[in-house]
């Protein structure tokens, strides 16, 4: 066991390096990254939420992203621990508490099981910097109807989120309509850490200051809430007979990119389809770009 350690600990942080070597190199081979472990090996890689997809944004914007696939165990603790900081974040918790989404036996579903894993890692092409970690988990929630989360694989941040519900889709536009639409624009921007960086920005600026009579907290609370204003400037809806979409516009740095919570009916069942997420991120991931397309706040001006 001594012997193995050493070895590992020799061999495979010059492997690792070898493998960033190859991706900026076009060399990139599939399936080459260990499950799981990659962003640990990768020391460089972005805890913060924001800058995370700020950066992925930036080298999505101009091409520079490659993609690698691997399965995973879907018995690996790692993924149980992911998978709950993805039902407790913020955004799914709303929409569960409010009955949008339904996963577990306490919030009156069935028990679900993790059926299948893809791990996919977006790689900026021109460096062999990783971007993002991604897992694709597919969750089995009983007779036949399935939930899919595209998750980070250090944290559980969720990148996109469907989910089968049973319900009809004429009720569900009603309590989406009964609600504020500023709300889920709050939450995405609250659950991407948008807002954090806001605050914080407007409080290193208040701070700059030579007014020493400005109130700095009741003047960052402003520019937080007038961040909060353009809600209305920023989101577009789309509604049909079959079909509701929330669609808006995120800010992250420079980067500007689209973000949208749709529900759809089901033809020929009593289900609707629940997706969030951000069309930027599934884009890049070939196999999920096939079959996935979301909305894009661009595409109301068309």
């Amino acid at each position: 066991m001594a012997v193995l350690l050493i070895l590992a600990a020799l061999f495979v942080p010059k492997g690792w390096f070898a493998l960033r070597d190859a991706a900026s190199s076009n060399n990139f081979q599939e399936g080459s990254l260990a499950p799981l472990v990659v962003a640990e090996l990768d020391r460089s890689y972005e805890r913060r939420v924001y800058e995370r997809i700020r950066n992925y944004l930036g080298a999505q914007a101009t091409g520079d992203v490659i993609c690698s696939s691997k399965e995973i165990d879907t018995e690996n603790e790692n993924l149980e621990e992911e998978l709950y900081q993805a039902m407790n974040c913020v955004l799914v918790s709303a929409l569960q508490d409010r009955g949008y989404m339904m996963l577990g036996e306490k919030l009156g579903g069935a028990p679900v099981g993790i059926e299948s894993c893809t791990q996919y890692v977006l790689i900026r092409e021109s460096d062999g910097q990783i971007l993002l970690v991604a897992n694709d988990i597919l969750l089995s929630k009983g007779e036949g109807i399935y939930a899919e989360l595209l998750i980070d694989g250090v944290d559980g941040t969720v990148y996109y989120l469907s989910s089968d519900e049973y319900g009809d889709i004429r009720k569900t536009q009603a309590l989406l309509h009964d609600g504020d639409i500023e709300l889920w624009y709050w939450l995405a921007n609250d659950n991407y850490a948008i807002l954090s960086e806001v605050y914080e920005s407007a409080h290193d600026d208040m701070e700059e200051t030579e007014d020493v009579t400005l109130n700095v907290q009741e003047n960052v609370a402003s520019t937080v809430i007038n961040y909060l204003d353009n809600a209305y400037s920023d989101a577009w809806i789309y509604e049909d007979e079959s079909a509701l979409t929330f669609c808006y516009r995120l800010l992250f740095g420079q980067n500007m990119t689209s973000w949208s919570l749709e529900i759809d009916d089901i033809e020929e069942s009593n289900y609707i389809r629940l997706r969030v997420g951000f069309q930027a991120i599934v884009s890049a991931i070939p196999e999920m770009a096939q079959r996935i397309e979301l909305s894009r706040y661009d595409d109301f001006f068309e």
